[in-house]
């Protein structure tokens, strides 16, 4: 139950990231050089 609870904080940063970049224009001109 080790490795869930290590990778459970990673999974949900990039699903909230994800999201962000997703259904925002917010993230967008900062990925894009």
């Amino acid at each position: 139950m080790n490795y869930a609870q290590l990778l459970f904080p990673d999974f949900s940063l990039i699903l909230c990231g994800y999201l962000i970049c997703r259904y925002t224009a917010l993230n967008r001109t900062v990925w894009q050089p």
